[in-house]
């Protein structure tokens, strides 16, 4: 999975449509961007995550959980994010879109036949503060999924989960942090991360399952005797 463009619109210093390219090749496979402090680097980084998840960026990055306790809340945070010259000319909407390509996609009727690539788009009106995400096919334009729930689902099971979005998305002057780390409360939330990276939780998940799922069948195939027994013994832990 890779993000090949990134479209801005009216976001933060992102005046008008801003395009960024993406696209790699086998030689030159790594991205750069860099710019004096000030120039929109962080907030080149937060559209993206606003894009992919919406209200959830407090979990993202501390940064942007107390940009947002600093406007009291996300709408009021949200509001102030149109780009101001685009504000005076009465435009009130503003939004964030990302192509991805070489993506696994689950089977969906919406989507086109071996499809493997998806847009995500996020915008918001300020004057009637309503926010819409949509994940659309590029080769049909259709939008796959009705309910907000099931694009979140894609975007969290198919993107980058989100409780591993603060170990992929972070300002470069973290890294140092991350280096110093040392203790395991310090280095929890990477744990975390990287967790839903590998599918650690979903083998965890799998092992306390299949326990269940044993110790149910145990029960089952004991005698009468043994079952009241331990029945006895499960209120017994229950009450205590």
């Amino acid at each position: 999975m890779k993000f090949s463009s990134i479209n801005i619109n009216n976001f933060r210093q992102y005046y008008k449509t801003v395009d960024f390219d993406l696209s790699t090749s086998d030689e030159k496979n790594i991205v750069l961007i860099g710019g004096k402090n000030g120039y929109g680097k962080t907030n080149f980084l937060l559209s993206i995550v606003w894009c992919l998840y919406g209200e959830k960026i407090s979990q993202i990055d501390d940064n942007f959980k107390k940009e947002i306790q600093k406007e009291k809340n996300y709408s009021s945070f949200m509001q102030q994010s149109i780009n101001w010259s685009a504000k005076k000319e009465g435009i009130d909407t503003f939004s964030v879109s990302i192509f991805i390509e070489e993506i696994e996609l689950p089977e969906i009727t919406k989507l086109s036949s071996n499809a493997n690539k998806v847009i995500i788009k996020r915008s918001r009106n300020t004057s009637n503060t309503e926010e819409k995400l949509s994940i659309i096919d590029p080769i049909s334009n259709l939008e796959i999924f009705d309910e907000e729930e099931d694009k979140f689902n894609f975007i969290n099971d198919y993107i980058i989960p989100v409780d591993a979005a603060k170990f992929v998305f972070f300002d470069a002057e973290k890294i140092s942090e991350i280096a110093n780390l040392s203790i395991k409360e310090e280095g929890s939330f990477i744990n975390d991360a990287l967790g839903k990276i590998l599918g650690l939780d979903t083998y965890e998940t799998l092992i306390d399952d299949f326990e269940f799922y044993i110790n149910t069948l145990k029960k089952e195939g004991a005698t009468k005797n043994l079952q009241e027994q331990i029945i006895d013994k499960e209120k017994a832990i229950e009450l205590s």
